[in-house]
């Protein structure tokens, strides 16, 4: 593996200029070690989907550093979440390319194995393997996309469709975000502390609130 870290400066860059490609400003640093989960096996749906990256030199004096949020149930609070992946560019679906920083809001809806679904999820059948197969899923948390529509509640609709209505919630107005693709391993923020990683995205179709 090779990987690079790009830092932006405090004062940002242009916003229409990509992190990418050694723009004025930006620092980059190799990575030198990396630090794999030991109980992450590759698969993508998986709470164990976390690395530590070693930087062959020191970060940049101004770089902010984030403690970590330590709370266990992170079940409806809110967070701050930040990447550089995909943008959208309107509503005539164009991708304006990755590389520019975005943050927005948005909620835990909750886990896989909250005791409200019964064990939907997380129960294992006689081949040792749950929903999603054999990977631990307990803790892994999910948000939806809430444009403030109880037709497009996709949480609330799974909820709802496993008996339970607690996860109805039509999101947070115009603050409310979703990832795009390369923003995995994009930060996750409660006041300030990080609070989780981006990992996946799933879609359980229009029936569940998705729009096609």
């Amino acid at each position: 593996n090779s990987t690079t870290i790009c830092f932006q400066p405090p004062e940002g860059i242009d916003p229409g200029t990509s992190i990418y490609g050694s723009p004025e400003g930006v620092v980059e640093i190799e990575v030198s070690d990396y630090f794999v989960n030991e109980n992450y096996t590759g698969q993508v749906i998986y709470q164990n989907d976390i690395a530590i990256l070693r930087l062959a030199e020191e970060a940049p004096e101004w770089a902010i550093s984030h403690d970590i949020y330590t709370e266990n149930d992170l079940t409806g609070q809110e967070f701050n979440v930040a990447g550089y992946g995909l943008r959208g560019n309107g509503n005539d679906g164009d991708q304006a390319g990755t590389g520019r920083l975005r943050e927005g809001d948005n909620k835990y809806d909750y886990a896989f194995g909250d005791e409200l679904f019964g064990g939907f999820w997380t129960d294992l059948d006689e081949n040792c393997e749950n929903f999603f197969g054999t990977a631990e899923i307990d803790f892994a948390y999910v948000s939806d996309f809430d444009n403030g529509l109880a037709a497009n509640d996709a949480a609330g609709l799974i909820g709802e469709a496993l008996g339970t209505s607690a996860f109805n919630d039509t999101g947070l107005g115009l603050d409310e975000v979703g990832i795009a693709g390369g923003d995995s391993g994009g930060p996750n923020f409660i006041n300030g502390l990080l609070s989780g990683i981006n990992s996946y995205g799933l879609s359980f179709g229009e029936g569940f609130g998705d729009i096609g």
